[in-house]
């Protein structure tokens, strides 16, 4: 048996990472998928890993297009995209295995569960903040047999849903979690297992004076509307910004969003710094004492709150600004950083 891994952000291998500590897992029996071209120069992986970015935005793309009609040429296409998948899992996974994933919202992430060869899923935690409505739990007998009996008789491949949907799960009796707490996946009917993330030395010197920015993926992730969020970044720079600072961007973010965002820095005539992608910032955040970090809601910030760092977050002011950050917030059912730091 195979332990496959999905891996879109440095939360997710960590948790992997911690994971496979916990499991005992055997290094010949591990393998990771990386998303979004995830990359990592410090820690080193003894598992075999393939990034999967190019099949993953395909499929998910292509499949968008198609979701909101249903007929034989539509059909095609999909059955085209599913034995794609299914033939990424015979090349290069070659065997039963078990899947870690952090939701089953993606196509992909459906189509790897869905697939004869996996035999079991588990989730594991990719962010900070806790989320209460992205797992439907409470829903009609009726409805969470219909969909066990599609998926489970009827050989159904996909569904539409959220992270989780009671049902969906039919290859097991019970559903397991790995996270750093107990509250990250308080909403999801799993038995819950708490790993470490492993702590690696940063040979990178900091000076805690300067001020950290964190910035998202809002726009990438269709969180915020681009004006919207570079008003806000904007504000937060001109704001804050100390006479030297670190920028920290997100994975999400374009070329454009990143040399905007420089332009505040510049204009407010101060020196930055720009760390590297390949630097997980979980990993300077435990390194460091005291530092001061500065965004708008990243589960980053999060981390750096719960480990006694000083935290200016102002997801306020999107709040107030954005109607699709709103729109995520509600449908999410997530509170606002000063909510859960009272």
């Amino acid at each position: 048996m195979k332990h496959v891994f999905i891996i879109n952000s440095h939360t997710t291998f960590l948790t992997s990472m911690g994971t496979v500590e916990y499991l005992h897992l055997k290094s010949e029996d591990v393998v990771f998928l990386y998303m979004r071209n995830y990359k990592n120069s410090i820690t080193p992986v003894p598992f075999r890993f393939f990034d999967i970015t190019v099949l993953f935005n395909k499929i998910q793309l292509e499949w968008n297009k198609t979701c909101h009609e249903q007929n034989n040429l539509i059909r095609d296409e999909q059955k085209k995209l599913i034995n794609e998948l299914d033939l990424f899992v015979i090349q290069h996974i070659k065997n039963k295995y078990h899947l870690y994933i952090p939701h089953l919202w993606a196509i992909p992430f459906q189509l790897f569960y869905t697939n004869s060869m996996c035999k079991k899923v588990s989730y594991i935690q990719e962010g900070a903040v806790c989320q209460k409505k992205v797992f439907w739990v409470n829903r009609p007998l009726l409805e969470r047999l219909r969909l066990f009996i599609y998926l489970r008789f009827c050989k159904v491949r996909f569904f539409y849903g959220c992270w989780f949907i009671s049902g969906c799960i039919y290859k097991q009796f019970h559903l397991d979690s790995y996270a750093t707490n107990n509250h990250y996946f308080a909403y999801l009917p799993s038995r819950n297992h708490i790993i470490k993330w492993p702590l690696i030395k940063i040979n990178e010197k900091f000076d805690v004076k300067n001020f950290f920015f964190i910035f998202d993926g809002f726009v990438g992730n269709h969180i915020a509307e681009y004006d919207v969020y570079m008003c806000n970044c904007g504000k937060i720079i001109d704001e804050y910004a100390t006479s030297d600072n670190y920028i920290k961007f997100h994975p999400e973010q374009t070329l454009q969003e990143r040399n905007q965002i420089l332009t505040f820095f510049e204009k407010k005539n101060v020196k930055f710094q720009i760390l590297n992608d390949d630097i997980p910032m979980e990993y300077i955040i435990l390194s460091l004492d005291k530092a001061t970090f500065v965004g708008f809601g990243s589960s980053l910030l999060h981390y750096a709150k719960d480990c006694g760092h000083n935290v200016i977050c102002h997801d306020d002011w999107m709040m107030e600004t954005s109607l699709l950050f709103q729109k995520h917030q509600r449908e999410f059912g997530l509170a606002l950083f000063q909510e859960i730091y009272k």
